[in-house]
């Protein structure tokens, strides 16, 4: 991508257009020596990655049972981005993000030398960064299965039926250093925002259903 000699420019806290690199990128603080029990070093504008998808793959299935039984089941992945967590930063900034609640007695507890460079960095709120909480934002979703049993004859004297049973985002696969929250989470303005980001929407639900199907002629 080219600015036509126009410098680069950030568009939110993380996100940047950058010539010569993918639209939108997410740059922020990274611990470097995040796993050990040392004061953090920090570097600062490290670039995760693009913040929309890369890959969408979308897998759909229907498998034939024992007795007329019926499976089917329909699987998305997306990934190859990163995503700024604004919920996580803002409660970290604020000393009350779960994800430090051992951390946060160890260092009540006057223990801060038993925390990790990461724990040390993010569990004190005076240190928290505002660009930081950029995770890769890889998930694999269950989005439906269902079973599809026929009914017989005799139930209710009908000619024919089926009974299905489903269940909607009920598994859900995503990286580890995505701590918590939903890869598909976003901000205000919904997912057509201009940078993805995780603020106060809800993930997609999971649900369950029970269908019957009847034909009396």
């Amino acid at each position: 991508m080219t600015l036509g000699g126009a410098p680069n420019f950030i568009i939110d806290q993380t996100a940047w257009v950058i010539a010569g690199k993918p639209m939108l990128l997410l740059r922020g603080s990274r611990v470097t020596n995040a796993e050990e029990i040392a004061e953090p070093v920090i570097e600062k504008d490290h670039v995760f990655g693009p913040n929309y998808p890369t890959r969408d793959i979308g897998l759909r299935t229907t498998l034939g049972m024992w007795r007329n039984l019926e499976l089917a089941a329909r699987v998305e992945y997306s990934g190859g981005n990163y995503v700024f967590d604004q919920a996580s930063n803002n409660l970290a900034r604020n000393g009350v993000w779960p994800v430090c609640d051992g951390a946060y007695k160890s260092i009540a507890a006057g223990q801060r030398n038993t925390l990790t460079a990461w724990q040390r960095y993010w569990c004190d709120p005076l240190t928290a960064p505002r660009d930081g909480s950029v995770y890769p934002a890889d998930f694999i979703r269950l989005r439906a299965v269902t079973l599809t049993a026929p009914l017989p004859g005799s139930f209710f004297h009908i000619r024919r039926g089926t009974v299905a049973i489903s269940a909607r985002n009920y598994l859900l696969w995503k990286k580890k250093d995505f701590l918590v929250f939903d890869p598909e989470m976003v901000g205000f303005d919904g997912i057509d925002a201009t940078v993805r980001q995780i603020d106060v929407h809800v993930p997609a639900p999971i649900g369950f259903s029970l269908a019957i199907s009847a034909s009396y002629w």
